[in-house]
């Protein structure tokens, strides 16, 4: 039903707009000339973005009567719109080629807005075929053009797109210094439109840092602008963002609701790029809600857009999230199929951030397999990665932000030191003036001419001066203002450092949590290995008695690598680092506690199984069954007790 009232509200909108098109079209048949070309600019300005491959067919014919009058001039926007048809539907290669030659025209006629223009399209297909060095060197250029001729609108959109460059590549310090120039340009020449855009990005990077709290925030201030103004691409891109936070703060439900509002926008205004993004959030929030079927009918249609466009990136993204659904559903060899899929593209296009993510979809996945050497090759590729992500580079800028906020405050206070100085010295001026005017008047109270032409001189002195006091208390008032707005910057920089520093603390718990899983894995394999030679051994023995004696020395050095304390040590240490005070508090507690009791504890205490510990502990599943029940007796827990809930108590 709701459906069916969008249907009926925008109906008439599109018959107008097709109609527009019909009119210009039929006005095209009869012009020529400059006439014609101005009608084919005007068409390809409408269809584009729904019709590029149309498009691109007017953009080839406006070409043709640019070459035929030999207008430099008109040559420059044909190949421009060829450009611009073939990013359209995903040639981006082709559209570098044509986006070039309008560049070459451009600078033949010094047109330095048209110049910037080119080099920013260039740096959106360096974008999408991740040349991210060439995507930045572009966008500086245009950044130097645009702050030339004083067009401080695509100033700030060049730093803001220089901004998200970097927060693609997670340089999420670099990114987010962009975007605060481009805001605070935006915001000083009331560009709600590019304010809104960049808002929107700043919570993309807090997203990234896992501050969903300041997200959203940025993000419903970005949609609040955009309904103002009424742009409703950026209301849709608005409204799929704030599903990603619900999405975040498993709020799954309220998230589908704003994935859907933005579906609907992105198919009214035939934004495909956008309707695949959005039917893509739409699949990974039914995989979050455990409705796999659902998820993979809204992922399959998102691939088939992006397929379409050859939106490389994207592709990658459905792919992973495909994925992550046949993991679910157990299909371990079709997932990792398309897990190879997504890390062949995010290699090919240069995201460092998918290319972690894959690795650790690997590892988890080889892990559920029983393939623990596989999964701990790609743990190690994941840690690499991550490290060379989050570096101590991105402190290092914190710190120079902290530091240039208190240069700048430290003179400000300078500043208002001199001018209250200045005001002292103009005050104690007025007084010693005032005290020699009575002087003089009571010398010259019989010249009263005299007299009162200095009482009309004192009087506009001091309306003078009092000026001059009301002027400086305003100033004074104005500087108390800006460091306040300075102060709370300072605050929010200080919880952004802060947060990032409590995700390394949270990153390097996990790390050690992996590193003793690791060493639990490499026991399990060690002794796994040495059963499997002893009882091999064990047959020779049987079938060959002459090497009994051989063979019994071999059985001896086995069994007696299988109970050295070695590994013990190497995992208690790791243990201990993990999880403090364990083995302190159980042997206050509980006296009678032996070396064996601890080691079964902590085993139990990692969630391993019973038949991992009786690996690891070269015994058999009876003995292993034994130990726990005398290690219960030795906690007085009861038997309904559960044991692995009372030792993560400890």
């Amino acid at each position: 039903m709701k459906k069916l009232i969008v249907i009926f509200l925008i109906f008439p909108s599109i018959i107008i707009a097709q109609n527009e098109i019909d009119s210009l079209q039929n006005l095209l048949e009869a012009s020529t000339g400059e006439q014609k070309f101005s009608l084919l600019m005007k068409i390809i300005e409408k269809i584009y973005n729904k019709e590029p491959k149309n498009a691109l067919q007017y953009s080839f014919e406006a070409l043709q009567i640019a070459e035929k009058a030999n207008n430099e001039n008109w040559k420059g926007k044909a190949y421009n719109e060829i450009g611009r048809s073939y990013m359209g539907f995903g040639n981006y290669d082709s559209a570098i080629i044509y986006h070039r030659k309008a560049l070459n025209i451009r600078q033949k006629l010094r047109d330095k807005d048209k110049i910037a223009e080119s080099y920013e399209k260039l740096a959106r297909c360096n974008f999408n075929l991740g040349d991210y060095d060439s995507t930045l060197k572009n966008y500086q250029n245009a950044l130097v053009f645009n702050r030339e001729t004083g067009n401080r609108k695509w100033e700030s959109r060049d730093l803001s797109e220089i901004g998200y460059t970097y927060k693609t590549i997670s340089e999420y310090d670099k990114a987010i210094e962009y975007y605060r120039q481009a805001l605070k340009i935006s915001e000083d020449i009331n560009e709600y439109e590019v304010t809104a855009s960049i808002m929107n990005r700043i919570g993309s990077v807090y997203t990234k840092l896992e501050n969903y709290k300041k997200a959203l925030e940025y993000y419903q201030n970005s949609l609040k602008i955009r309904e103002e103004i009424g742009y409703d691409w950026g209301i849709a891109g608005s409204y799929n963002n704030i599903g990603l936070i619900y999405n975040k703060l498993d709020k799954h439900d309220l998230a589908l609701e704003y994935f859907f509002k933005a579906l609907d926008l992105n198919e009214e205004m035939g934004n495909m790029r956008w309707k695949s993004y959005n039917l893509n959030n739409i699949g990974n929030t039914y995989r979050l809600k455990g409705e796999y079927l659902k998820a993979l009918e809204y992922l399959t249609k998102s691939l088939k857009i992006k397929e379409e466009r050859e939106d490389k990136k994207g592709i990658a993204n459905t792919f992973t999230l495909i994925g992550k659904i046949y993991v679910l559903l157990k299909n371990y060899d079709k997932a990792l199929d398309f897990f190879n899929k997504s890390l062949y593209l995010a290699k090919e296009i240069g995201l460092k951030d998918k290319v972690r993510d894959s690795y650790l979809n690997f590892s988890e996945t080889y892990s559920l397999m029983g393939e623990y050497k596989k999964a701990f090759e790609y743990s190690n590729l994941y840690s690499e990665i991550k490290d060379s992500i989050l570096n101590d580079e991105k402190f290092k800028t914190i710190t120079e932000i902290q530091t240039k906020y208190e240069t700048e405050k430290k003179e400000k206070e300078n500043e208002i030191l001199k001018k209250d100085l200045s005001i002292k010295e103009k005050s104690e001026q007025i007084l010693l003036f005032k005290q020699r005017l009575m002087f003089v008047v009571i010398l010259a109270l019989f010249v009263l001419v005299i007299l009162i032409f200095f009482l009309l001189r004192l009087k506009s002195e001091s309306l003078k001066s009092s000026k001059i006091l009301f002027k400086q208390e305003k100033k004074l008032n104005e500087l108390e203002l800006r460091n306040k707005e300075r102060e709370k910057l300072h605050l929010e920089e200080l919880v952004f450092a802060e947060q990032q520093i409590n995700n390394l603390q949270k990153e390097k718990i996990q790390h050690k949590n992996r590193e003793l899983s690791t060493i639990t894995l490499h026991i399990l394999n060690k002794n796994k290995i040495l059963s499997e030679i002893k009882n091999e051994v064990g047959i020779i023995k049987s079938s060959n008695v002459s090497d009994n004696s051989a063979c019994n020395k071999i059985l001896n050095l086995i069994e007696g690598n299988q109970v050295l304390d070695q590994d013990w040590e190497q995992f208690k240490k790791h243990f201990e680092e993990v999880h403090k005070g364990f083995f302190e508090k159980l042997n206050k507690n509980y006296k009678t506690l032996t070396q064996n009791d601890l080691k079964l504890c902590a085993y139990l205490r990692i969630n391993l199984s019973s038949k991992e510990i009786a690996k690891i502990m070269n015994i058999t599943i009876d003995s292993m069954k034994k130990s726990r029940h005398r290690l219960r007796k030795k906690l007085e827990i009861n038997p309904d007790d559960d044991l692995f809930e009372f030792l993560n108590k400890v």
